[in-house]
């Protein structure tokens, strides 16, 4: 590839003639890149910045999701992320009779970037207009989607049947359509509750995949075409490889929801996110994030160091009604007006509502 030329300062910078919207729009490119570029430990201070209570926020299900929920038995919901620069979201669920379901939220009153914020009203409801507009069967034969991940446009699903489990990839760059890839892994007589994955900046480009189930296996595709790839598993890490960060705690919880971010000088790390619903009444348990920093090298080991374990309040007052559970789905959204958000979901609808919050973090442009 032929290397693009530098512009000169003082074309964007110290001209006496008004600037070009386009050029102010590459100015402004310039200045972000550079600035996120010199943060090394972006996502770790991201993750730190983030409150640990958040705004409760809502949308409506419709009369398919009830005719899912009748034909289906739906129990609950597994995964949740935001589409990128969008008021989109995408949640799994699972049934108990068949065929595991994603759900396209769209939060029409909300902006595209930046935070959500709240957007009930003074009635404890959401618009009307925040919604859901789809609802698409994965699977029929599989009962179980699992925690999921959206990386640039494309969406990683897991899916579980009393015997067996796979990972399909759809483009959901239109959400409202979207579109199952060729792709698949096929994982027989294993379990896969979660997945999360990245492209890596290698040339030729590829995905690295790491499936939450007995260990975590970590798979890596052939190329990046995930319609014409597979993926080779690479390695199985388990828990006793842990290393941590001094002043770190070396728990480990059963994460329900993983999730990749990709740092401005290529690090990346893993996000974990789980409740710790082994307390003895349910009403006490804690939702908590974990994050480490993960490391691949050739050939194929697998670092994982804990970095942080932040916990944050899902549930309104002492023993009040919970707007989240990370057991549930939780999933993270890097954003460039908001930091690092963390969106986490209930199990089920209640009186045609569901209910979710949004954990925010502190602008990299402030």
């Amino acid at each position: 590839m032929k290397k693009r030329e530098k512009t000169p300062a003082s074309f964007l910078i110290f001209s006496n003639k008004p600037m070009h919207p386009m050029n102010h729009l590459l100015l402004t490119f310039f200045l972000l890149s550079t600035r996120l570029q010199a943060q090394p430990n972006y996502v770790p201070s991201a993750f730190t910045a983030i409150a640990n209570t958040g705004a409760v926020l809502g949308f409506w299900v419709d009369e398919q999701f009830e005719r899912h929920d009748e034909q289906r038995g739906f129990n609950h919901f597994q995964g949740i992320q935001r589409l990128h620069e969008s008021n989109y979201l995408l949640l799994t669920s699972n049934t108990h009779k068949k065929g595991a379901l994603l759900h396209v939220v769209k939060l029409a009153s909300r902006s595209e970037r930046g935070a959500f914020g709240s957007n009930l009203t003074a009635e404890h409801k959401p618009p009307r207009e925040d919604r859901v507009v789809l609802n698409f069967v994965i699977e029929e034969n599989y009962i179980h989607a699992g925690g999921i991940q959206i990386v640039d446009g494309i969406l990683a699903v897991p899916l579980e049947n009393s015997e067996h489990s796979k990972i399909l990839f759809f483009d959901v760059h239109n959400p409202e359509r979207p579109v199952k890839l060729q792709t698949e892994i096929i994982r027989k007589n294993r379990v896969t509750g979660a997945v999360a994955f990245y492209k890596t900046n290698a040339t030729p480009d590829f995905f690295v995949l790491a499936v939450a189930g007995e260990d975590l296996e970590i798979y890596a595709s052939t190329n990046a075409n995930l319609n014409a790839t597979s993926f080779v598993s690479k390695y199985r890490w388990r828990a006793g490889e842990l290393r941590t960060e001094s002043n770190v705690n070396a728990r480990l919880g059963s994460y329900q929801n993983l999730n990749f971010i990709a740092n401005f000088d290529g690090q990346i790390y893993l996000a974990g996110m789980h409740n710790n619903t082994r307390r003895l009444w349910r009403a006490f348990s804690t939702d908590y994030a974990d994050l480490f920093r993960f490391e691949m090298n050739e050939p194929a080991k697998v670092f994982l160091t804990k970095l942080a374990s932040k916990s944050f309040a899902c549930q309104e007052g002492f023993l009040g009604e919970r707007s989240c559970n990370f057991d549930a789905g939780a999933g993270v959204c890097m954003d460039e007006h908001a930091g690092m958000i963390i969106y986490a979901v209930v199990h089920a609808p209640k009186n045609g509502i569901v209910k979710f919050m949004e954990y925010s973090g502190t602008s990299f442009q402030n």
